[in-house]
């Protein structure tokens, strides 16, 4: 009998190796300007998913297909990608300026998926039965009992994993609202110096303008 999905035994529920393992993206930062192709295969992605909705298409099979599309367009077709990729590249300058890099340190940490909950809970007793095996060893052990859990223990893990999750989504919300606030707060204490200065420079020209007419 085929293994269910996400069940011990199916692909999707084999523990992966720490080099497989996704790096930590960043929660606030701007996503990276696009280029003028880049906004050519976003349009050709949108048409598709419009004329096309729920169909599955490799990538590579469409890279290929933006490809020959796109050195099939005129240079004056072109341009109007290119003035796409400017206005994103304005729109990124503005979001960076808001963007603090000191709020990375305080964004909600990325729950455990369940077989790290299942590690964290079994690791003690195993290494208390077997002090000798090595760290690659555990990790085989842990994989083993893993795959030969029964449904019931699997799907309480399972369902621990899907609450963290959860509550993971709900802390990011309110941690990119938190870190919007004062990300406009500086923005507006900015805005109010550079207003101040502005002001401060005005005075000071009709000051000189003054003693200029004095001295006339």
């Amino acid at each position: 009998m085929a293994a269910k999905k996400g069940f011990p035994g199916s692909h999707q529920a084999q523990p992966r190796c720490q080099g497989h393992q996704k790096s930590r993206r960043s929660l606030l930062r701007p996503k990276g300007k696009m280029n003028t192709y880049a906004c050519f295969v976003q349009t050709c992605r949108e048409e598709l998913q419009k004329s096309h909705p729920g169909t599955e298409v490799t990538f590579a099979k469409f890279s290929k297909h933006c490809a020959r599309r796109w050195k099939a367009l005129s240079l004056r077709e072109k341009a109007c990608f290119q003035a796409l990729a400017q206005a994103d590249g304005r729109c990124f300058t503005r979001e960076m300026r808001s963007y603090d890099p000191s709020m990375e340190s305080k964004a909600p940490k990325r729950p455990m998926s369940a077989f790290l909950l299942f590690c964290r809970e079994y690791r003690p007793q195993l290494r208390a039965d077997h002090p000798n095996l090595s760290l690659v060893q555990e990790s085989r052990r842990l994989g083993a009992i893993w795959r030969g859990l029964g449904k019931k223990e699997y799907q309480r893990f399972a369902n621990l994993a899907a609450c963290l999750q959860d509550k993971y989504h709900k802390d990011v919300e309110k941690y990119k609202k938190r870190a919007q606030k004062i990300a406009n707060a500086r923005s507006l204490g900015r805005e109010r110096v550079a207003g101040k200065r502005h002001r401060e420079e005005e005075v000071e020209e009709e000051d000189s303008d003054y003693e200029d007419s004095m001295d006339d």
